[in-house]
């Protein structure tokens, strides 16, 4: 895909890990379930700005645009395997609330994004709610 070449890499690794689901902004999300045919899906999260970029706002919410209804359920995802979340490096950079991030663990990081990785749904939402 020409404008999501950048995303190749972070696709391959979660393929290759065998991920199913997770969580980005948009910018990713619908990229990576294009990209990977479904394979994966990727809830859309609401993001805040600092100076236009995307940044983790301090509380969960899914972005209802686009979205298929079941990602708006918490409980959808019934598998067995960790999930995670991906962003792009700088909005890593800048992102205040990275107590979120840190109670994942860094699985993945080229050039363009990092992945971090949490047991369950519940494991990455609960982060939003215990900080």
């Amino acid at each position: 895909v020409g404008s999501s070449k950048h995303l190749n890499g972070v696709c391959k690794y979660l393929e290759d890990n065998n991920y199913e689901f997770g969580y980005a902004f948009f910018n990713i999300a619908n990229p990576i379930w294009f990209m990977t045919n479904g394979e994966i899906e990727v809830v859309t999260i609401n993001d805040n700005e600092i100076e236009g970029t995307c940044v983790l706002p301090s509380d969960f919410y899914v972005d209802k645009w686009l979205e298929p209804k079941c990602f708006m359920d918490p409980n959808y995802y019934k598998g067995a395997k960790p999930v995670f979340y991906v962003m792009q490096n700088h909005e890593y950079e800048i992102t205040p609330n990275k107590y979120i991030l840190e109670q994942g663990k860094e699985v993945y990081k080229d050039e363009y994004c990092i992945v971090f990785e949490y047991k369950s749904p519940a494991d990455f939402i609960g982060a939003f709610d215990s900080q």
